[in-house]
């Protein structure tokens, strides 16, 4: 390669580069798109944890985007057909406030016996509201007459849970 890298400019041009930095500094006119855009939501997670045999451990975490107060609220149905666990049917509900962003917390366990749903929704004080949903079946008796402590011998396809959706 011989020759420099410059080049001369030829009579009359102007460079058109110049031109569109100088119309892209002006004061910028908000789009559809911008004007809409928010904080991303929070994230919510629930995750089983296989600590013991005969327990699942549920874990319900949530970080919002900014450290801002949470409220984290949860419904659980579950049932079985297992006779080694009582009740049959069990519904519980609660809530929890918390003011750090670490909210990763253990939040109980459930025999895995029952077939279950979890749904937890979250609130934050800027207004952000997520809700998740956990379901889980246990495994059906390879023998139902004579079920084991880690299996529904009353398991079908399809789940007998109902709960009601929150808002």
């Amino acid at each position: 390669m011989n020759g420099s890298w410059t080049r001369t400019a030829r009579p009359g041009f102007r460079p058109l580069l110049a031109v569109l930095v100088f119309h892209g500094c002006g004061p910028a006119l908000p789009t559809a798109l911008e004007e809409g855009q928010r904080q991303p939501r929070f994230e919510l997670a629930l995750d089983t944890l296989d600590i013991e045999v005969q327990s699942l451990w549920i874990r319900i975490s949530a970080v919002p985007p900014v450290r801002e107060d949470l409220v984290l609220t949860w419904e659980l149905e579950a049932e079985t057909a297992n006779p080694f666990w009582w009740p049959p049917v069990i519904s519980k509900a609660g809530g929890r406030s918390f003011e750090s962003p670490d909210t990763a917390r253990v939040w109980g366990n459930i025999a895995r016996a029952y077939d279950f749903r979890l749904v937890v929704s979250g609130l934050t004080t800027s207004g952000d509201f997520v809700m998740d949903t956990l379901s889980v079946e246990a495994a059906p008796c390879l023998n139902p007459a004579r079920p084991t402590l880690l299996c529904n011998p009353g398991h079908k396809r399809t789940s007998r849970l109902r709960i009601a959706e929150l808002p």
